[in-house]
Protein backbone atom coordinates (compact mmCIF):
# COMPACT_ATOMS: atom_id res chain seq x y z
CA UNK A 1 0.00 0.00 0.00
CA UNK A 2 1.36 3.24 -0.99
CA UNK A 3 0.40 6.95 0.15
CA UNK A 4 1.84 10.38 -0.93
CA UNK A 5 1.81 13.22 1.27
CA UNK A 6 3.46 15.65 -1.16
CA UNK A 7 4.61 18.46 1.43
CA UNK A 8 6.64 15.94 4.27
CA UNK A 9 8.02 12.85 1.79
CA UNK A 10 7.99 11.57 -2.22
CA UNK A 11 6.51 8.32 -0.85
CA UNK A 12 5.61 6.46 2.43
CA UNK A 13 5.02 2.47 1.66
CA UNK A 14 3.69 0.13 4.01
CA UNK A 15 4.45 -3.50 3.34
CA UNK A 16 3.42 -6.91 4.84
CA UNK A 17 6.81 -8.35 7.27
CA UNK A 18 6.47 -12.03 7.43
CA UNK A 19 8.61 -11.68 10.91
CA UNK A 20 6.08 -11.34 14.34
CA UNK A 21 9.51 -10.14 16.41
CA UNK A 22 7.75 -6.54 17.06
CA UNK A 23 10.91 -5.76 19.54
CA UNK A 24 11.53 -2.79 17.78
CA UNK A 25 8.13 -1.53 17.19
CA UNK A 26 7.66 2.47 17.74
CA UNK A 27 3.90 2.35 17.85
CA UNK A 28 2.82 3.14 21.80
CA UNK A 29 0.57 0.28 23.09
CA UNK A 30 -1.99 3.09 24.19
CA UNK A 31 -2.54 4.86 20.73
CA UNK A 32 -2.07 1.15 18.82
CA UNK A 33 -5.72 0.38 19.18
CA UNK A 34 -7.11 3.99 18.17
CA UNK A 35 -5.63 4.37 14.40
CA UNK A 36 -6.57 2.42 11.75
CA UNK A 37 -3.96 1.24 8.95
CA UNK A 38 -3.90 4.75 7.27
CA UNK A 39 -3.82 6.66 10.40
CA UNK A 40 -0.57 4.36 11.73
CA UNK A 41 1.06 4.87 8.39
CA UNK A 42 0.95 8.24 8.31
CA UNK A 43 1.33 8.83 11.88
CA UNK A 44 4.49 6.93 11.82
CA UNK A 45 5.45 8.27 8.79
CA UNK A 46 5.50 11.73 10.42
CA UNK A 47 7.93 10.40 13.07
CA UNK A 48 9.99 8.96 11.08
CA UNK A 49 11.16 12.25 9.31
CA UNK A 50 11.16 13.54 12.67
CA UNK A 51 13.48 11.47 13.82
CA UNK A 52 15.40 10.74 10.41
CA UNK A 53 15.02 7.15 10.72
CA UNK A 54 14.01 4.95 7.78
CA UNK A 55 12.56 1.75 8.71
CA UNK A 56 10.37 1.08 11.60
CA UNK A 57 7.52 -1.53 12.55
CA UNK A 58 4.21 -0.94 12.79
CA UNK A 59 1.90 -3.95 14.80
CA UNK A 60 -1.44 -4.98 13.96
CA UNK A 61 -4.06 -6.88 15.42
CA UNK A 62 -3.09 -9.88 12.97
CA UNK A 63 0.21 -8.46 11.26
CA UNK A 64 3.64 -6.69 11.30
CA UNK A 65 3.77 -4.29 8.73
CA UNK A 66 7.36 -2.49 7.55
CA UNK A 67 7.58 1.43 7.34
CA UNK A 68 10.05 2.66 4.67
CA UNK A 69 10.19 6.42 4.55
CA UNK A 70 11.89 7.83 1.44
CA UNK A 71 12.12 12.04 2.21
CA UNK A 72 12.11 15.10 0.16
CA UNK A 73 15.10 17.60 0.19
CA UNK A 74 15.19 19.21 2.85
CA UNK A 75 16.91 22.60 2.28
CA UNK A 76 17.63 24.66 5.59
CA UNK A 77 20.01 26.66 6.69
CA UNK A 78 22.66 25.57 9.10
CA UNK A 79 20.72 25.77 12.85
CA UNK A 80 17.94 24.81 11.65
CA UNK A 81 15.56 21.83 11.61
CA UNK A 82 13.47 20.98 8.74
CA UNK A 83 9.76 19.41 8.96
CA UNK A 84 7.50 18.92 6.13
CA UNK A 85 7.49 22.30 4.42
CA UNK A 86 8.89 24.22 6.75
CA UNK A 87 12.65 25.03 8.29
CA UNK A 88 12.90 25.41 12.70
CA UNK A 89 14.79 27.53 15.07
CA UNK A 90 14.92 27.27 18.85
CA UNK A 91 16.10 30.54 20.44
CA UNK A 92 17.02 30.06 24.32
CA UNK A 93 17.06 33.72 24.69
CA UNK A 94 13.91 34.63 27.10
CA UNK A 95 11.96 37.19 26.35
CA UNK A 96 8.72 38.48 25.89
CA UNK A 97 6.42 37.31 23.48
CA UNK A 98 6.56 40.32 21.07
CA UNK A 99 10.28 40.71 21.14
CA UNK A 100 10.04 36.75 20.46
CA UNK A 101 8.09 37.51 17.42
CA UNK A 102 10.20 40.34 16.25
CA UNK A 103 13.28 38.05 16.50
CA UNK A 104 11.75 35.60 14.38
CA UNK A 105 11.31 38.54 11.55
CA UNK A 106 14.38 39.54 11.38
CA UNK A 107 14.86 35.68 10.22
CA UNK A 108 12.56 35.45 7.79
CA UNK A 109 10.40 34.05 10.44
CA UNK A 110 7.49 33.79 12.16
CA UNK A 111 6.67 32.42 15.96
CA UNK A 112 6.11 28.61 14.93
CA UNK A 113 2.53 27.90 14.27
CA UNK A 114 1.60 24.18 14.88
CA UNK A 115 -0.92 22.28 13.05
CA UNK A 116 -0.51 18.72 14.25
CA UNK A 117 0.21 16.42 17.50
CA UNK A 118 3.33 14.72 15.51
CA UNK A 119 4.34 18.23 14.23
CA UNK A 120 4.48 19.27 18.08
CA UNK A 121 6.25 16.18 19.17
CA UNK A 122 8.94 17.34 16.73
CA UNK A 123 9.23 20.87 18.11
CA UNK A 124 9.27 19.42 21.87
CA UNK A 125 12.04 17.13 20.63
CA UNK A 126 14.27 20.47 18.79
CA UNK A 127 13.26 21.97 21.85
CA UNK A 128 14.52 19.37 24.36
CA UNK A 129 18.17 18.59 21.59
CA UNK A 130 18.20 22.33 22.25
CA UNK A 131 18.33 22.97 25.91
CA UNK A 132 18.55 19.89 27.31
CA UNK A 133 14.68 20.32 29.12
CA UNK A 134 11.25 21.58 28.13
CA UNK A 135 11.14 25.01 29.12
CA UNK A 136 7.99 27.46 28.79
CA UNK A 137 8.75 28.32 25.28
CA UNK A 138 6.53 30.92 23.21
CA UNK A 139 4.67 29.56 20.02
CA UNK A 140 3.07 31.94 17.67
CA UNK A 141 -0.72 31.77 19.17
CA UNK A 142 -2.50 34.85 20.15
CA UNK A 143 -6.02 35.64 20.50
CA UNK A 144 -5.01 39.73 21.25
CA UNK A 145 -7.48 41.12 18.39
CA UNK A 146 -10.45 39.47 19.81
CA UNK A 147 -10.58 37.05 23.17
CA UNK A 148 -11.27 33.31 22.14
CA UNK A 149 -10.03 34.17 18.89
CA UNK A 150 -7.27 32.39 17.95
CA UNK A 151 -4.87 33.15 15.33
CA UNK A 152 -1.24 32.44 14.30
CA UNK A 153 1.35 35.08 13.49
CA UNK A 154 2.37 33.74 10.17
CA UNK A 155 -1.56 33.46 8.93
CA UNK A 156 -1.82 29.65 9.01
CA UNK A 157 -5.17 28.38 9.51
CA UNK A 158 -5.56 27.78 13.68
CA UNK A 159 -6.44 24.03 12.74
CA UNK A 160 -5.23 22.36 15.56
CA UNK A 161 -5.20 23.28 19.59
CA UNK A 162 -2.73 21.28 21.99
CA UNK A 163 -4.22 22.91 25.48
CA UNK A 164 -3.57 21.51 28.83
CA UNK A 165 -6.67 20.98 31.16
CA UNK A 166 -8.77 23.65 31.66
CA UNK A 167 -6.98 25.89 29.07
CA UNK A 168 -7.36 28.90 28.34
CA UNK A 169 -8.60 30.10 30.87
CA UNK A 170 -7.25 34.22 31.25
CA UNK A 171 -6.79 33.11 34.71
CA UNK A 172 -6.73 36.40 36.49
CA UNK A 173 -7.12 38.65 33.35
CA UNK A 174 -6.42 38.65 29.95
CA UNK A 175 -3.83 36.12 28.66
CA UNK A 176 -3.44 36.89 25.05
CA UNK A 177 -0.68 34.41 24.17
CA UNK A 178 0.25 30.69 23.75
CA UNK A 179 3.28 29.29 25.54
CA UNK A 180 4.25 25.71 25.10
CA UNK A 181 5.17 23.12 27.59
CA UNK A 182 3.76 24.46 30.07
CA UNK A 183 2.59 22.32 33.71
CA UNK A 184 2.55 18.64 34.15
CA UNK A 185 0.94 17.88 31.02
CA UNK A 186 3.68 19.97 28.68
CA UNK A 187 1.20 20.97 26.56
CA UNK A 188 -0.41 24.89 25.84
CA UNK A 189 -1.17 27.66 28.00
CA UNK A 190 -2.73 31.32 27.66
CA UNK A 191 -0.49 33.77 29.38
CA UNK A 192 0.54 37.35 29.57
CA UNK A 193 2.59 38.36 26.80
CA UNK A 194 4.73 40.63 28.54
CA UNK A 195 6.15 37.05 30.72
CA UNK A 196 9.80 36.35 29.19
CA UNK A 197 10.21 32.95 28.17
CA UNK A 198 12.40 30.89 24.91
CA UNK A 199 10.67 30.57 22.02
CA UNK A 200 10.88 28.86 18.54
CA UNK A 201 10.81 30.35 14.86
CA UNK A 202 9.43 28.74 11.72
CA UNK A 203 10.00 29.48 8.33
CA UNK A 204 9.28 28.22 4.67
CA UNK A 205 11.51 25.41 3.18
CA UNK A 206 13.96 28.12 0.64
CA UNK A 207 12.77 30.84 2.36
Amino acid sequence: MAQMYPELFTECVVTRAMSKDVSNSLVPPEQEQELNPYQRLMHWCLLLQAHELDVCHIRGKENVYSVTAKKSDPSCALGWSPYGSRCFIFNNNPVNWVQAEQHCLTLGANLASVHSLEEYEFIQEMVKGSSGGLPETWIGGSDNAQDRTWFWSDGSSFDYQHWNSGEPNNLGGRQPCIEMNYGGEKGWNDWTCESEFTSVCAKRLNC
